[in-house]
């Protein structure tokens, strides 16, 4: 077996590697198409506090079950593609002891505290394998996870028809969350540094954007909802502003959600004094395991449009070119996609 490993910052090398003895209740993956994210290229720099090197990159893939006990629980059976669901639970903790995985104590992240899918074969548990449908190409699949998250923040905040939503960062879950808020007939108000991402918002529907280098965010937003901000706050935690902001744009009794996991130490600190004047409800919001079929179901009937975002494709030989050339542009892709 092959796999791409990041030794050190600057350093990836095409590896052999031995396949350990093959866990109970896990299943052999055949990778057919897997991507690089703006993680991975911050961690082929050296840019991320707490990376343990070596490892293999990659969380997003998509394969054919090669091996897997046909008499599983799951329906899983050789031949059929998949994707991996790249959140391993513990199966040991608390919750997970009581049916609560998505929120395990000891979670491991497939590409940055386990190992990376960028390889031609993986070892992977049954339970983080989902069929998809011939609706939904290999591509498209990479952004499952991406849907999870977002189905999960909607659910979490119950936004209802016809109210505002605010979501910080047009990164490409910031635009699938709006995507979203338009299916559910909400009312998506999405900001970001860059013009290049509003644009792919607004190209999608989404009539609501605010540069906040050039606009006031506060100002627009008050217009926008008549004066009294908005129900829903979004704050992804790899965006370029302040968390503050989260608070500042939502109304009185509304919801604030923090989602993701890649975030700066300096952008989550700030005034949270809006949360007890306001009497805000804050949920924080991590992955969206339990929300994967529902994710699937969402791309398979095009409730989400993907295509904005995809761009490099390369072979599985020159995945080091590929991770280099998105560590020196990481604002050329969203991705880079590999095909093994």
């Amino acid at each position: 077996m092959k796999a791409w490993t990041i030794d050190k910052p600057n350093s990836i090398m095409l590896q052999e590697i031995k396949e350990n003895e093959k866990p109970i209740n896990n299943a052999k993956i055949k990778i057919t198409l897997a991507s690089l994210t703006t993680f991975d290229a911050k961690a082929f720099k050296g840019d991320l506090a707490g990376i343990q090197y070596p490892f293999i990159p990659g969380r997003h893939a998509v394969g054919i079950i090669s091996e897997i006990d046909e008499n599983n629980s799951y329906g899983l059976l050789r031949g059929q593609r998949v994707i991996i669901d790249p959140n391993i639970s513990c199966n040991n903790c608390y919750a997970c002891k009581t049916h609560r995985q998505w929120e395990c104590e000891k979670m491991k992240i497939m590409g940055v505290s386990s190992e990376g899918l960028i390889r031609d074969f993986a070892s992977v548990p049954i339970t983080n394998l989902y069929q998809i449908p011939q609706q939904i190409s290999d591509i498209e699949a990479q952004f499952i996870e991406h849907t999870s998250i977002a189905v999960k923040t909607f659910n979490e905040l119950k936004v209802n028809e016809g109210e505002h939503i605010v979501i910080i960062g047009a990164s490409v879950l910031g635009i699938i969350i709006a995507q979203l808020a338009l299916y559910y007939q909400a009312v998506p108000i999405i900001i970001d540094l860059h013009q290049d991402k509003l644009d792919i918002a607004s190209n999608l529907g989404i009539y609501y954007t605010i540069n906040s280098s050039v606009n006031d965010p506060y100002e627009r937003i008050k217009q926008i909802t008549g004066g009294r901000n908005c129900e829903c706050s979004v704050f992804l935690a790899n965006s370029n502003e302040k968390i503050q902001k989260a608070f500042d744009y939502a109304s009185v009794g509304g919801k604030v959600a923090i989602v993701g996991w890649d975030y700066t130490a300096e952008i989550m600190n700030g005034n949270m004094s809006g949360i007890l004047s306001k009497q805000l409800t804050v949920i924080g919001i991590n992955n969206g395991q339990k929300q994967i079929p529902a994710a699937i179901n969402m791309l398979a009937k095009k409730a989400v449009d993907v295509t904005p975002f995809i761009s490099k494709e390369i072979k599985f030989e020159e995945a080091d070119k590929g991770i280099k050339d998105f560590s020196q542009n990481p604002l050329m892709y969203h991705k880079i996609f590999i095909k093994i």
